[in-house]
Order: C-alpha cells, then sequence, then structure tokens
C-alpha cells in the first residue's frame, strides 16, 4: 500500500513543483523580533552610510537636519555620555573608532537598545566624542520628525520621500537622507507584512 502512495505523491509533487503551487511565497515572514535581532545585529558598520551620504544630492531643504537621538548629541563628549547612560553593555575597538552598546531596563526608559560611535577627536585624540548614534527596537527614541522604531516605512516616506540612496543592510536596506543627517533601517516588503522602521541612525 505504501508503494501505491508513494507511486502517486511522486508525480503530484513534481507537478506542483512545476507549476509553482510549492513556492515558498506563501510562507509566513519571519517575525518582528527575528527580523528587528537580524537588522541589529547587522548594524555595526558606519562607513557604508557615510559613502552614500557623501554622494547624496543636497536633497530637501525643508528636511530638519538631525544631530542628536536619545538625548545623546553628536559631538558629545565620552564623560558627559557615561552621565548619562552609564557603563555600556558591550564595547567593540575598530579601526575608525569604538562601538558602545547600551541595552536594559530602566524606569526612564522602559526598554531600549542604543548603539553609539565614538572616535577621538583630531585636537584631543585620547577624548572620544560621539560621531554617531543608532536607536534599534526595542527603543521608542524618536527624531525631531517623530519617526520611531517599528513605525511603518510608509511614514518615512510621506515625511522625506524617496530616499536619496538605498543601502543592503542585512535583510533589509538603510534609506538615506544625507542632507536631513539622518538614515532609516527597514524591514523588507512582504505581501503578509509591509516595511517597518527597524532602527533610525542620525550622523552620516
Amino acid at each position: 500500500m505504501a508503494n501505491v502512495r508513494a507511486y502517486f505523491l511522486q508525480p503530484c509533487l513534481l507537478v506542483m513543483l512545476v507549476n509553482g503551487c510549492a513556492h515558498l511565497g506563501w510562507l509566513p515572514p519571519p517575525s518582528i523580533d527575528e527580523q528587528m535581532e537580524n537588522l541589529r545585529e547587522s548594524a555595526t558598520v558606519a562607513s557604508p552610510l557615510l559613502t552614500s551620504a557623501a554622494e547624496s544630492s543636497p536633497g530637501n531643504p525643508l528636511w530638519v537636519k538631525e544631530n542628536s537621538l536619545a538625548d545623546i548629541s553628536l559631538g558629545m563628549s565620552e564623560r558627559a555620555l557615561r552621565a548619562r547612560y552609564g557603563q555600556p553593555k558591550r564595547i567593540s575597538e575598530h579601526l575608525q573608532g569604538t562601538w558602545w552598546l547600551f541595552k536594559g531596563h530602566s524606569p526612564e526608559t522602559p526598554s531600549w537598545s542604543l548603539r553609539v560611535h565614538l572616535q577621538g577627536d583630531p585636537t584631543e585624540p585620547a577624548a572620544l566624542k560621539v560621531t554617531q548614534v543608532q536607536a534599534w527596537w526595542p527603543s521608542r527614541h524618536q527624531t525631531r520628525t517623530l519617526v520611531r522604531p517599528l513605525d511603518p516605512a510608509s511614514r518615512v516616506l510621506r515625511k522625506y520621500g524617496e530616499p536619496e540612496q538605498r543601502v543592503a543592510w542585512g535583510t533589509g536596506e538603510a534609506w538615506v537622507y544625507g542632507a536631513a543627517n539622518v538614515a532609516f533601517v527597514v524591514t523588507k516588503d512582504h505581501p503578509q507584512r509591509a516595511a517597518i522602521v527597524a532602527g533610525i541612525v542620525v550622523g552620516l
């Protein structure tokens, strides 16, 4: 009996594959948490965005130019950053500078995930200064234009229009708005779930 079933099943599966009936498009997208984690953990390289921003067009002069995120201003000193957020959970050194990762829970910020890039000041190499700030879900920190992680990506398009540059970022992409000094890392569109903002990068 098993041989008879196999005899009939094999041609049926072949027909399904040929006709596209077994296409994986029907599968649901990865969960929000899985997508966010993938994009967040792919976010430790600043240079591709710096290059894209340098090559971008002037952009809309009405855009608000971002210079801070999560109460962290570009140019903030290492000492001031420690006073604001304490000791980072992880420090990663590389040729372009240092990444400080902050994760945790506090009464003021119920849930957050911040990645801060610091570099030495040319006039004072030993003094580290903030050059980029990244806020990732579950952070709910927002830009001055009121865009936060987990917002629909369509909200970014309504406020900024089409991005000047699109840069591959993990399983999604970064929408770069050089004139506004900000990029939004978004998930990919899926028939069952529209793209959303996974992270915000200020300081290009």
